[in-house]
């Protein structure tokens, strides 16, 4: 039985190991990822056809993918990770 003048010790014993268990290794695992605006050009069918960066770089897409657009053959300014 534990008694009651040992609790701070067991409460810091597991409050130290909850804190070590958090350390900079599990901040490399997940895949890098850029949150910037792009523009989506889609056509008259709202197929999406391409993506364009800020920076110039245009990624055509020809998957098919549709969008809920309100209007056909614009482009669409986004903000996302890329």
């Amino acid at each position: 039985m534990v008694t009651y003048k040992y609790w701070h010790f067991i409460v810091a014993f597991i409050a130290s190991c909850l804190l070590f268990s958090c350390n900079k290794e599990d901040v490399g695992t997940f895949p890098r990822l850029r949150t910037d605006f792009f523009d989506v050009t889609v056509d008259k069918d709202t197929v999406v056809t391409s993506i364009t960066l800020d920076n110039g770089k245009t990624y055509p897409l020809n998957n098919g993918h549709t969008i809920k657009a309100q209007k056909n053959d614009t482009t669409f300014r986004c903000y996302g990770n890329i």
